[in-house]
């Protein structure tokens, strides 16, 4: 991945503003013990914990969280984390429900106070956030990410397995493909006719690509790694590509 959000934390830090609703803390910020308090957020609602890491396996703190069936926003200092349980229902609920995250997180507010929502932290931003990054580690492990011993880039001494050009692509079985369910031969054994490929462009006609106030911010998971090319490449076709009249008869 080109851009790694474990590498640029200063624009992955929680959001601790709520534009003014919240007025009063909901949580405290520490126990009698000194432990910091965290947002653990299930589908049954937020919950402030007081957090204490374990220091003796030498882990990390994200890697205990992971361990823990929790996602950290941030993993740099981490104060909300999801649940593995609530990001799972909330890709659910946006691909068969159509439920946008806003109104998602609203539905997470009033589960945690009916009476009082939005007394409740806004954790909206941090959503979103966390839930591209869900797609993105189950996009690594469906396709044996991480579980494999094939390693391409090193990086200060350590080996790194990183997805090459449409290796997080779905793959189609159905698709004509020699060595899979086409044999060696099948150019001089079928007719042009009985082995053809088909491909069909298609586009969403009624999507609004706005333009972003800080570009520069956002940060790639998957360039190039699925259906889409990557950025550069494309600019390089766009600058030699020629626009064809398309003549209608």
């Amino acid at each position: 991945m080109e851009d790694d959000p474990a590498d640029n934390d200063e624009g992955w830090e929680d959001d601790d503003g709520d534009e003014g609703v919240n007025k009063q803390r909901f949580s405290p910020l520490e126990d009698g013990f000194g432990n910091k308090f965290v947002n653990v957020i299930d589908i049954a609602g937020l919950v402030p914990l007081p957090m204490v890491c374990c220091q003796c396996n030498g882990g990390g703190i994200v890697n205990q969280l992971l361990d823990r069936r929790l996602l950290p926003v941030s993993f740099k200092s981490p104060r909300t984390m999801f649940t593995f349980r609530l990001l799972k229902d909330f890709r659910l609920s946006n691909l068969e429900a159509k439920t946008t995250g806003y109104q998602y997180y609203q539905k997470l507010r009033r589960v945690t106070n009916p009476a009082f929502p939005h007394l409740v932290p806004n954790r909206y931003p941090e959503l979103r956030r966390a839930s591209r990054m869900w797609r993105n580690l189950m996009q690594l492990r469906w396709n044996g990410f991480g579980y494999s011993a094939r390693h391409r880039e090193a990086d200060e001494g350590q080996t790194m397995l990183i997805p090459g050009p449409g290796e997080l692509a779905m793959f189609c079985a159905a698709c004509p493909q020699p060595g899979i369910n086409l044999p060696d031969n099948w150019e001089t054994r079928y007719t042009k006719n009985e082995v053809m490929r088909t491909l069909v462009v298609d586009g969403n006609f009624s999507a609004d690509h706005l333009r972003q106030k800080q570009a520069d911010l956002d940060v790639f998971l998957s360039e190039g790694q699925g259906m889409m090319t990557a950025r550069h490449p494309y600019k390089d076709h766009l600058a030699v590509a020629r626009d064809e009249m398309e003549v209608l008869y």
